[in-house]
């Protein structure tokens, strides 16, 4: 993962600040372990390119509950 461990900081900084948004991150290409990472971090969802209408109205139906 390329620059992956500045970022990945930052977030888990944003948690440890008391953030509690949604963070959701999108790559062109993520593994499991990729994606266990993200979330590990803080991400609350990690979604695959390409991000089609149907993951956004998924994501947004989820952030109305």
């Amino acid at each position: 993962m390329s620059g992956g461990s500045s970022s990945l900081g930052n977030k888990g900084e944003l948690r440890a600040m008391g953030v509690i948004s949604i963070i959701v991150g999108v790559s062109s290409r993520c593994s499991d372990e990729e994606r266990e990472e993200f979330i590990s971090a803080g991400l609350g969802r990690c979604y695959v390119k390409p991000l089609t209408l149907g993951k956004i109205k998924s994501l947004l139906e989820e952030m109305k509950n």
